[in-house]
């Protein structure tokens, strides 16, 4: 809901989802951020998942008729499912095919910028990790024939990318879908195996063996071996482009994405599961961890940019102490202004309105603001169109 005003900045009341995989009450930041915002009571016993600016009503659609984009922020405590998003011409084709589970027909590029400690799985591994895992973990290695497990091993060393890319199509392809006896079979054998094992457990078999306590017995708890598996810190970002798998795995982040609700899921989830379209779907392009992380662009001493390769969205975050004013200039597109922390002063003109944890506000276009940091420190972020 947006509260008007007589200026060029507007009150925004953020929509909040309950899915089970959020945090709970006030260990979430979501919750924390919402009871500010709509001072609405916190409850314990209930999990905070998301929260979404601008919560786009029949009444206010003119408003925000220029926003192209959702900004979110997200408190997971549970994995989220294996997914992809389609480009436009994938989304246009699934609308129509299945408008229930296809909602709309936009495409869904995503950016995740960390405000804790936050873990996902992002992109196919290289080819030579993939392998050495299979080698690894044998349960991995049983839910697909040898035949095709051959086939990936054979492409490891080729120069040839689309025949890399076409052994690892097979290979997901089956191993999505094997059978679920199958999978509750090695699932459990390699519980027991690692209970028995006379070592340490690896970084990715402790993340298996907690995916398989959240979701038990489910093949996507084996793609921790085939995604490439992040951290990311505080102010880290990652680009999530159509087409690519991927899952997040815990901690809070803000995220931005195109005004688009399709998701294509295969794993780690008791909703709509469309596996044959995710693997139609998938690049099957492999990845370095490292080149997965986008690169800020420092803006001034407090803001940064984060400017992904799509025109519907990019971020600027500020950091403020106590004393600091910053200015802030709109282009053509209004801007979404969302305060995690602190207390400001936002200065248009000669009206003056004040800023605090909580705060979403909608910015006008083309106008020049200054904020002025009244508590010890401040964190804000802004969500804008990328247009001249």
């Amino acid at each position: 809901m947006v509260v008007a005003t007589e200026s060029s900045v507007c009150e925004v009341v953020a929509a909040v989802q309950n899915y089970e995989w959020g945090l709970l009450g006030s260990n979430s930041l979501v919750a924390k951020i919402s009871a500010k915002n709509s001072d609405q009571q916190i409850d314990e016993s209930k999990p905070y998942a998301e929260t979404t600016s601008p919560m786009v009503l029949p009444a206010i659609l003119l408003i925000l008729a220029d926003l192209p984009f959702l900004f979110k922020i997200l408190s997971v405590g549970k994995a989220l499912s294996i997914q992809a998003h389609p480009d436009i011409e994938l989304a246009k084709k699934l609308h129509a095919k299945d408008p229930k589970n296809y909602r709309d027909p936009n495409h869904k590029p995503e950016m995740t910028i960390a405000l804790t400690i936050f873990e996902a799985l992002c992109g196919f591994r290289p080819l030579a990790a993939i392998v050495e895992n299979l080698a690894n973990v044998p349960e991995l290695n049983n839910l697909v024939d040898i035949e095709t497990v051959t086939a990936l091993k054979a492409v490891v060393k080729s120069n040839d990318s689309e025949a890399q890319k076409t052994a690892l199509k097979n290979f997901f392809a089956k191993f999505i879908a094997a059978d679920k006896e199958i999978v509750c079979e090695q699932i459990n054998a390699f519980v027991s195996r690692l209970t028995s094992i006379n070592r340490k457990t690896t970084e990715l078999e402790e993340l298996c063996l907690r995916l398989n306590s959240q979701y038990p017995e489910e093949v996507g708890c084996f793609c921790v071996f085939l995604l490439n598996y992040i951290t990311l810190t505080p102010g880290e970002a990652v680009f999530l482009a159509a087409n690519e798998p991927h899952a997040y795995l815990s901690g809070e982040c803000i995220e931005c994405m195109a005004l688009s609700d399709n998701v294509v899921r295969a794993g780690l989830t008791p909703k709509f599961r469309d596996m044959e379209t995710l693997v139609e779907m998938l690049t099957y392009k492999t990845y370095d961890p490292k080149e997965l992380a986008m690169k800020p662009k420092q803006l001034t001493e407090k803001s940064v940019l984060y400017k992904p390769p799509v025109p519907e969205f990019a971020v600027i975050k500020t950091d403020l102490v106590l004393g600091d004013e910053e200015k802030l200039k709109t282009g053509g597109s209004e801007e979404i202004l969302l305060c995690i922390k602190g207390e400001l002063a936002l200065k248009t003109g000669t009206l003056e309105q004040s800023v605090k944890t909580g705060s979403i506000l909608l910015l006008g276009k083309k106008e020049e603001y200054a904020l002025a940091c009244q508590s010890s420190d401040a964190l804000l972020f802004r969500a804008f169109a990328q247009t001249n």
